[in-house]
Order: C-alpha cells, then structure tokens, then sequence
C-alpha cells in the first residue's frame, strides 16, 4: 500500500505519531515498530514515551514497562527515525522544488525559510530580495538534520500569492 502510494504521489511526505512503552508493549512488539518505521519510510516520526494518566484504564493494567526501557526505546527509536528520514532528505539534493516562502530562517536573518508541497522546511538565501509569501524554484543543495538548504533557481520564476483578505 505505501509503495502504491508513493508511485501515485512521488513527493509525498509521510509522518507519524508513536508512543513507546505502552502497558504490555514486548521486546517484539517494539522491534515489530522499529521495522514499520524502516519499511515505510516515514519523513517524520513524533515519538512519545507511554506515561500514566490518573482515572485511565491504561494507569491501572499489569504489565507497566519501566521508565528505563521506556526511555532507552524512545531513544532508539528516535535515531532510526532521524536516519530514515536523512536518507529520504537526502533523495531531494539536486532537486529545483517550488519553495512557499513563510517567513525569516530563525539561524541567519538574511535568509528566508520556507516549505515544499511535501512540507519540508528550505533555508534559502533570498539575494536582497522581499520573497516572503511567494512560490520561489529552489535547488536543494543539502539535506540537514531537521531541513534542507537550497538556492534561487530560475531568479525569474517568482510567484506572489495574492493577499488573504478575511471574509
């Protein structure tokens, strides 16, 4: 089913929410998830440790996993993740995309950030220019961590959205 999906919509972006240390979770279930996560690909993965709720069914089941196994599985699965996610960042580099600009980058100020269709954030150099709320081609030059950083393609192919007016 992902493979249908991602030749249906190449540049798709998946994510997903985990939590790691569910009452009963075994060994096997989280290696079970740990494989998911490998086979699908995710571009993003959120992952939360299981903590107990006061009044829910779940404060109360046997089979509580301890904070220690929760913590060292949120940490293993928080690496595959960002590898899996590297590699998938990585496949972009080369790549012209059409960049929604959103805003200034929070590390240089004279670079602009923004976002892919498939929602990956692009730091960018805007060379002087006032880019916020347009649709920019940017060359993805290199995959990061947590984004990308890219270069004005084709300085003519700008687009700017029409202002939103509340109705």
């Amino acid at each position: 089913q992902i493979a249908e999906i991602r030749e249906t919509v190449p540049d798709i972006a998946l994510s997903t929410d985990l939590i790691v240390g569910f009452p009963g979770e075994t060994d096997e279930d989280f290696a079970e998830t740990v494989h998911m996560v490998e086979a699908v690909g995710y571009d993003n993965v959120f992952v939360f440790r299981y903590s107990r709720r006061p009044g829910t069914a779940a404060a109360v089941m046997e089979d509580q996993v301890p904070d220690d196994v929760k913590a060292n599985r949120n940490s293993t699965l928080l690496e595959v993740a960002g590898r899996v996610a590297a590699g998938r960042s990585r496949r972009l580099e080369g790549r012209v995309m059409p960049v929604l600009v959103d805003g200034t980058s929070r590390k240089n100020p004279r670079e602009a950030t923004g976002r892919t269709r498939c929602n990956r954030v692009v730091n960018f150099d805007t060379e002087g220019r006032d880019l916020l709320g347009c649709v920019v081609p940017v060359c993805i030059t290199q995959a990061l961590p947590h984004s990308l950083r890219g270069e004005l393609a084709h300085r003519g192919a700008v687009t700017r959205l029409p202002a939103l007016v509340p109705a």
